[in-house]
């Protein structure tokens, strides 16, 4: 064996998803020969998370995790995930099973549940979903992986108090189908509380009686996000996100395949869902309608204040179409101010934020968000 092939099994060795460290030590064995021990250190193996926090839209929300990064001592990571806040309850479980040493393709199961409000009309309608997906990933380089994936949905749209003299009470199930790839381009140096770096995802869809489907169409959504350092110690974040959604074969776009915009991980300010096209719910009222285009570009200035301690100033800004044949330039502002506190569990934040422009059905009232990890 050369020195590049031990430096290269070693390196396969150490970027096995279960190995924590490798030590390798050479060991002479008489006069000419050597022996080579490698010792694996395996990671933790049960890890465990919670988290929480609070906004104007949903009250509060706690998050759990649980995962096991070795089970049957075979690599596999089996996590179990859930959210519970006061419009929505989620649990699913993924299971992974990473590259082989040396290799570069790994396969994700997820198997989920969420039962909330529905996104249109929250106060009427309840949402049932069940999710199952299955991807292959493709490693091209250590920061970079796309992936081909089939997701299968089941999502069931209901009443949530049906009047007993209504003949045709709202009760709609649909079934999707989605085969699609994914690309994913991480170069931030932190996940949750970056200060420099850029990060893609982009996400492209085809649902249709091959894949099982109730309806056909395409979809495509792209995040880009972007952190500079523009003066020492002054953090400028920026994100945007591009959504088209066509139907195809003379169909109409449905509801569940549209685009949703407001609340605090797209448009903070306005109430969730609220920004786009409305439409008449079932009491006649103003509701949103979403649609098959959506822009939102998020702008964040965080400056030092006191050790870990900065202050934020931000302005959210987007829109969703019906299609992007009818865009244009009246776009939903929301504006606010936030402090961001970095702790060894993640950052903590607090934002407040009012809408400022074209502000359509959502209220005028400050909208307050608390929480930790990355606020959009």
């Amino acid at each position: 064996m050369t020195d590049r092939e031990i430096d290269r099994s070693a390196s396969n060795i150490a970027n096995f998803a279960p190995v924590e460290r490798l030590e390798v030590r050479s060991v002479p064995v008489g006069p000419s020969q050597t022996d080579l021990e490698f010792e694996v250190f395996e990671k933790q193996r049960w890890v465990f998370e919670v988290g929480g926090g609070w906004s104007t839209e949903a009250g509060a929300s706690a998050t759990f995790g649980a995962r096991d990064g070795n089970l049957l001592g075979r690599g596999l990571s089996l996590s179990l995930r859930g959210s519970w806040a006061g419009n929505e309850q989620l649990v699913f479980m993924v299971g992974t099973l990473p590259p082989v040493p040396g290799g570069r393709i790994s396969l994700i199961s997820t198997l989920g549940y969420t039962q909330g409000d529905s996104p249109d009309q929250p106060d009427l309608l309840a949402q049932d979903e069940l999710l199952a997906s299955i991807e292959a990933q493709y490693a091209v380089t250590s920061f970079a992986d796309v992936g081909l994936y089939y997701r299968w949905t089941d999502t069931r749209t209901y009443e949530k108090a049906p009047d007993e003299f209504n003949p045709f009470p709202v009760d709609v199930t649909v079934g999707l189908g989605v085969l699609g790839v994914r690309t994913v381009i991480d170069r931030l140096d932190n996940l949750f509380d970056p200060r420099s770096g850029w990060a893609l995802t982009s996400d492209l869809g085809w649902s249709g009686q091959a894949t099982g489907s109730d309806f056909d169409y395409l979809s495509s959504l792209t995040n880009f996000g972007i952190a500079l350092t523009p003066f020492k110690g002054v953090t400028w974040l920026q994100t945007a996100r591009v959504g088209v959604a066509e139907p195809l074969r003379g169909q109409n776009l449905i509801r569940d395949v549209r685009f949703f915009a407001g609340g605090q991980s797209s448009i903070r300010g306005f109430d969730l869902n609220s920004v786009g096209p409305t439409t008449f719910g079932i009491d006649f009222s103003l509701v949103p309608a979403g649609g098959g285009a959506l822009f939102i570009l998020n702008e964040e200035l965080r400056v030092p204040v006191w050790g870990s301690l900065r202050a934020a100033v931000f302005a959210d800004l987007g829109q969703v179409w019906e299609s992007w044949s009818e865009a244009d330039l009246e776009l939903s502002i929301g504006a606010g101010v936030g402090l961001r506190w970095s702790t060894p569990i993640g950052p903590l934040w607090a934002d407040v934020s009012w809408p400022v422009a074209n502000v359509g059905i959502s209220s005028k009232k400050a909208k307050f968000y608390l929480g930790i990890g990355r606020p959009f």
